[in-house]
């Protein structure tokens, strides 16, 4: 019985959707079903808010309620649709932000790694410029060995793959002072 008054209750409401304000008498006299069943079927679409039941002069009048309060099935997947987009939309932004902030801090560790291995670099060609001075002997260049005269020497060394250019001046006080720069280039 419950299953007839569902199916019942699906032509009343098709019926109201197509005649729109219906007595309830036209209702039963429009259907091809019992007169009983049809009153539980609109009972049934009155309690659960589909329609609306109005007495007037002419006797009681149903009606559907108001479509805007209604949301069709299409309407629903299309909601569902939007929704499932825009969530997936934000996760991609989300995600998009993150790699960007992983690649920058990637590329800043970098800079650090090879700043690091410059500084290194630096270090050993001050000892590189050091020893040159110990042996008295620093690549061939001849002023350095000199301490009374006044020059320099420079002079490019590849280490860890950096090109380090070291300079060594004599300041010609008869002192055993000199000056050592070193300049790395790195990327």
């Amino acid at each position: 019985m419950v299953t007839k008054i569902g199916i019942v209750a699906g032509d009343i409401w098709h019926y109201l959707d197509k005649k729109g304000s219906t007595g309830v008498e036209d209702i039963v006299k429009a259907l091809p079903y019992k007169r009983e069943v049809v009153f539980m079927s609109i009972g049934w679409l009155a309690r659960e808010g589909h329609i609306v039941l109005v007495e007037n002069k002419k006797g009681l009048v149903a009606f559907l309620r108001e479509k805007k309060n209604r949301v069709s099935p299409g309407r629903k997947k299309s909601l569902a649709l939007m929704t499932v987009l825009i969530v997936v939309f934000i996760i991609t932004c989300l995600a998009a932000v993150i790699l960007h902030f992983v690649g920058n801090q990637a590329i800043i560790a970098e800079h650090k790694i090879r700043r690091s291995k410059a500084i290194y670099a630096a270090r050993a060609g001050i000892i590189s410029a050091m020893e040159c001075l110990r042996q008295d002997n620093c690549r061939g260049c001849s002023p350095i060995a000199s301490k009374t005269s006044k020059g320099s020497c420079s002079y490019t060394d590849k280490i860890n793959g950096y090109d380090v250019k070291v300079t060594i001046d004599n300041d010609s006080t008869g002192e055993s002072k000199y000056k050592i720069d070193v300049s790395v280039n790195y990327p």
